[in-house]
């Protein structure tokens, strides 16, 4: 699992921890996500996405499913904006 995978299933673990706290409220995350090349069309990763989305819909509850591997030369350093080359 991708250090980006892991800080989404953080998010969505801290956020129903958060709703926890609220009471009974029933509240639940399901997340797609899409890796794509840089200068791709955003409908491409849109669509990539919205199809992921469901797909973790279909696996239940609290889900984060991502729709592709990472290119070999995007790594989460490109998303943050560091020129550090992944590992």
């Amino acid at each position: 699992m991708s250090e980006a995978q892991e800080r989404l299933q953080a998010v969505i673990a801290d956020t129903q921890a958060l709703l926890d706290t609220l009471g009974p409220l029933a509240v639940t995350m399901s997340v797609g996500a899409a890796w794509v090349e840089l200068g791709a069309p955003w409908q491409q990763a849109l669509r990539l996405a919205d199809q992921a989305m469901y797909a973790a819909k279909q696996q239940g509850k609290n889900q984060l499913v991502v729709a592709e591997d990472p290119p070999p030369c995007a790594g989460v350093s490109a998303l943050e904006g560091t020129s550090e080359e992944p590992a």
